[in-house]
């Protein structure tokens, strides 16, 4: 009995042990729980790959490539890591991360910190493009260059924090990225609807207001010398900008898609507008160009459908392509003598153009020049015309009657196609080449009188479309009109 009672005893121990060890267990801190951040992620201060103030330690799982030298390691993506708050570590599998890829964190939507640790001298293009949700940028103090359009598209960062150490960048009180000395703005917040731009400030970095979505007025004070490409690109509440400074040039797509800028008062010392400076300012109504200004480039004012007032300055040499494109309340527009070639596309889709006066020593209209300009009517070219570009003039359903300088050579594919009212052209015997459907219109009702006395060998087959043709001996003048003998 006695023995039977040890048995039973012994045999409960076991078992209260058991039930002991396996409550311990359950209650028993997950090692991971201690890695939970305790404090806010741009309070962290890491050292070691570890926050001091509450022990967060750098992100897991992230990809990695050796570098050239087998010494080193640039971060290429996010690899298995699911963290939204990355803290990238400063060493990998014992070698040091000197190097944040191209592209590395490409549309990497759920991200909303990051903090970019010793080690790291470089972060290369793209690197951390289109992160909607990146708000906290952290920069150590090793970091010394910046590739381009690093963080292109996000356009919620609230804050760029960078080590007082560091010796190439710094930040401001409003979350602003610098160069050392602050005389370069490299980035802007993009929550930030109103900013000032420090005195010490020279240059304006590329894109650096770029895709702003509050952002609605800006002064560039005095102190401003320069301006890289894309400074205002994209900030679409954008309304109204004075530039203090005495800037010679309008750089790439510097107020490209500022959809609502209405109004714009730019330096006397300019003398370049880039191509696509103003492209997509759909409420821009008028702009005063000052008379320094010598160039305008590709794209320029294109798709400025409020624009109806423009004048070019006298002194303007150099007109880009489609310049003036689908600024659809142009009503006029007076080409300055300085310029001979009107390149293609200039003033195309010009719904409201009705008068163009052409400088005198023109010498070419180039393709697409004035397509689909329906109300442009009574165009006078000037005698040193040789060329005309094909659908130059399509769609120009307001032109009555067309007499062409002795001048002219050429007169491209489809130029005068769709000008329904034209009822009248004369072409003179030194037009060398015509190409097809030039002339067409589809109701007949153009009649054409042609200097030469047969068709030209130079001319395409199809140079018109049925209509009434009358060469040399069966027209004549009548009160300056052209008729056809009876």
């Amino acid at each position: 009995m006695k023995r039977l009672l040890v048995v039973l005893f012994v045999f409960a121990l076991v078992v209260c042990s058991f039930s002991a060890c396996k409550a311990q267990t359950k209650t028993e801190k997950n090692p991971q729980e201690d890695s939970v951040p305790k404090c806010d992620f741009e309070k962290h201060v890491i050292q070691n790959d570890a926050c001091t103030l509450c022990g967060v330690k750098a992100s897991t799982g992230l990809k990695f490539k050796l570098n050239k030298d087998g010494q080193s390691y640039t971060v290429t993506g996010m690899g298995s890591c699911k963290d939204t708050e990355l803290i990238i570590p400063s060493v990998n599998a014992g070698k040091p991360v000197t190097e944040i890829g191209k592209k590395a964190f490409y549309e990497k939507a759920e991200l909303t910190a990051v903090y970019v640790p010793e080690n790291v001298t470089a972060i290369a293009d793209n690197a951390f493009y289109m992160c909607r949700a990146l708000s906290t940028v952290m920069l150590s103090e090793t970091v010394e260059t910046l590739g381009k359009d690093v963080f292109m598209h996000s356009i919620n960062i609230n804050a760029v924090t960078v080590s007082p150490d560091n010796p190439a960048f710094s930040s401001d009180e409003n979350g602003a990225l610098y160069n050392k000395d602050k005389t370069k703005l490299i980035l802007v917040p993009g929550t930030k609807a109103e900013f000032e731009i420090p005195a010490s400030v020279t240059t304006l970095g590329n894109s650096c207001f770029g895709r702003s979505r509050v952002l609605t007025s800006i002064v560039i004070p005095e102190t401003v010398t320069a301006m890289e490409d894309g400074v205002f690109n994209d900030c679409r509440v954008l309304q109204s900008m004075r530039i203090e400074a005495q800037l010679t040039e309008i750089p790439y797509m510097t107020f490209s898609l500022c959809e609502q800028l209405r109004e714009i008062v730019l330096p006397e010392t300019l003398t370049k507008i880039d191509k696509h400076a103003f492209d997509w300012c759909l409420q821009l109504q008028e702009i005063h160009l000052p008379e320094s200004v010598v160039s305008i480039g590709y794209c320029a004012f294109r798709n400025c459908t409020s624009l109806w007032s423009v004048d070019l300055p006298k002194g303007l040499t150099e007109l880009g392509e489609s310049a003036f494109t689908s600024c659809e309340k142009l009503g006029k527009i007076e080409i300055p003598e300085a310029i001979t070639d009107i390149p293609a596309g200039a003033f195309s889709d010009c719904n409201n153009l009705v008068k163009v006066v052409f400088p005198t020593k023109l010498t070419s209209i180039g393709d697409h020049a004035f397509f689909q300009c329906p109300r442009l009517e009574n165009v006078v070219f000037p005698d040193t015309l040789t060329s005309i570009g094909r659908y130059a003039f399509y769609g120009s359903d307001c032109l009555g009657s067309l007499v062409f300088p002795a001048s002219l050579k050429s007169i491209g594919a489809n130029a005068f196609d769709s000008c329904h009212k034209l009822d009248s052209v004369v072409i003179p015997s030194n037009v060398e080449s015509i190409g097809n459907r030039a002339f067409c219109d589809p109701m007949f009702n153009m009649n054409i009188f042609v200097e030469a006395e047969s068709k030209p060998e130079g001319w395409e087959t199809k140079w018109h479309y049925g209509q009434r043709v009358y060469w040399a001996g069966q027209w004549r003048y009548v009160n300056g009109v052209p008729k056809p003998k009876s």
